[in-house]
């Protein structure tokens, strides 16, 4: 399975997950790199900065929570 596969597959599965995460679950030093290429291949995932924490953490926005949101 790729890093792609297994990013998306971490945030579909969690509904988020922290860069820390996707740095130690995936072995790789800049994950930011991989959610780059996402967001460019049309994933609309967003970044949250939870007031206390030092990491960020990763959301994917699905066309069902961005309707829902409308």
């Amino acid at each position: 399975m790729n890093n792609k596969q297994r990013i998306l597959d971490l945030l579909y599965e969690k509904g988020e997950a922290s860069i820390r995460d996707i740095t130690i679950n995936l072995w790789i030093q800049t994950p930011q790199e991989y959610i780059r290429q996402l967001r460019l291949e049309g994933y609309n995932i967003v970044t949250e900065y939870p007031e206390g924490q030092k990491y960020g953490v990763y959301k994917l926005i699905t066309k069902e929570q961005m309707e829902l949101s409308l």
